[in-house]
């Protein structure tokens, strides 16, 4: 996972008199980048000038005409505008990150909100789209979104007139997404349907092996179960080098082959079993190493780094394999 920060631009908008008529409020991400990988000086620096501009686009706009409001009102009556500018990640495991970027506008008796998502693939910095997650051909991709959303909007009007049901179809050509841990989630603006709605249409997809191209799978676990192939026989095998205890459990068993021939030396797969004990971040450590030595040196090593849930659910936010050599005390 990445390390973020919250950078904060305010202002407060007041008459001649001294009276604020406006407030604004852009908080936005800066994520730490101590590799100085160009994707995160990108989205560093594309955040913060979209945070910039924004403050500066709503008080050149509006200013004015809270102004005019509050003259025309009074100040008892008078509520000023407030301009709220937040962001949620929404992922950041296993190669995938996605950040949606939450706008929020009280205007007089006007209420808006809407969101702006992004994810990206951590490996190469590519911005994806919804092609690269989703299964099947354009028209299939919005097909699938037409669907679930008359679906959506079945549940909360029992009649859908054909004229809402042909504002979804034009709605879902510009569909917006972002990803969580183990789904996908599907909107769009809220003013693009002739309905008084005060809340952004969105469906939730639950991760799908037939209908996602990218792997979900691995959160929100029961637990974790680690195979890893290795043979005794060598003198080496896999161990918990370390796991946080008061986050997890874990049980190890040796499962040796088949082996109805008899062969010596054969090898078998060493299993690792997690269990959430603790809430927060946490990881396991394993190494292929000699167990029967004051010291060893380790021919492999994987760790796993994990996030529990207060409910024990456990998701893997990314694995890391060190292939140089590593010595540890033996137990």
């Amino acid at each position: 996972m990445h390390k973020i920060k919250s950078a904060v631009i305010s202002k407060e908008i007041k008459n001649k008199i001294g009276i604020k008529v406006m407030d604004i409020a852009c908080t936005y991400p800066v994520i730490e980048n101590p590799e100085n990988l160009d994707w995160i000086e990108k989205l560093n620096k594309e955040y913060r000038e979209n945070a910039e501009k924004y403050a500066a686009d709503v008080e050149k706009e509006y200013a004015e005409k809270a102004n005019q409001l509050c003259e025309e009102t009074g100040i008892e009556s008078f509520y000023p505008f407030e301009f709220k500018l937040t962001y949620t990640i929404d992922t950041d495991r296993n190669g995938l990150f996605s950040l949606t970027n939450h706008y929020s506008e009280n205007i007089g008796d006007s209420q808006e909100y809407r969101r702006e998502s992004a994810v990206y693939n951590t490996e190469t910095g590519e911005k994806l789209t919804l092609s690269d997650i989703v299964s099947g051909d354009d028209d299939e991709r919005h097909t699938m979104a037409y669907d679930v959303f008359v679906k959506y909007f079945e549940e909360k009007y029992t009649d859908l007139s054909p004229e809402l049901a042909s504002q979804i179809d034009k709605a879902t050509e510009n569909t917006k997404f972002y990803l969580t841990d183990n789904s996908l989630v599907l909107y769009f603006d809220m003013n693009q349907l002739d309905l008084m709605i005060d809340y952004i249409p969105t469906v939730e997809l639950k991760y799908n092996e037939g209908l996602f191209k990218i792997d979900l799978s691995d959160a929100e676990l029961d637990s974790l179960v680690i195979d890893l192939e290795g043979n005794p026989t060598t003198g080496y095998q896999w161990k918990v080098i370390s796991a946080d205890a008061d986050k997890l459990e874990v049980k190890d068993e040796y499962i040796p082959d088949e082996n109805k021939d008899g062969l010596v030396g054969k090898g078998g797969t060493y299993r690792f079993t997690a269990h959430g004990i603790g809430e927060g971040n946490c990881s396991i450590d394993i190494a292929y190493m000699r167990g029967r030595e004051s010291s060893n040196e380790a021919i492999d090593e994987i760790t796993y780094y994990l996030y529990v849930s207060k409910d024990g659910k456990i998701t893997v936010l990314g694995t890391e394999k060190n292939l140089d050599n590593v010595k540890y005390d033996a137990e």
